[in-house]
């Protein structure tokens, strides 16, 4: 492997494009699950605001399930964008931004 070839082909890097951006819809929506629940108003008992909770138990744990899930998915898209910054960076050997803060 050469210095200006990436260590992913770009077959895999297409799919692991797409991967991360289905991931990114089911994490979206697992999101909607969890954030679209407003709170209970605030002068509800502890008994109430209990009873709240127990009446949205399904929907709180789907949406914390499905989204610690889909984040985790989400390692193969931040995995492509960083090779093709390594890939830019090697590129452009002058860039005063990049090689500034790495020390070069």
């Amino acid at each position: 492997m050469t210095p200006t070839t990436p260590f992913i082909s770009g077959r895999a890097q297409n799919i692991m494009i797409w991967w991360g951006l289905i991931f990114m819809f089911i994490f979206g929506f697992s999101l909607w699950l969890l954030l679209c629940m407003a709170p209970p108003p605030p002068p509800l008992s502890p008994t109430e605001v209990a009873a709240f909770y127990l009446q949205k138990n399904l929907k709180i744990k789907l949406g914390a399930v499905v989204t610690s899930y889909a984040s985790a998915f989400l390692v193969p898209y931040m995995v492509v964008i960083g090779v093709q910054m390594m890939r830019l960076e090697k590129a452009s050997r002058s860039g005063p931004c990049c090689n500034s803060r790495a020390g070069r």
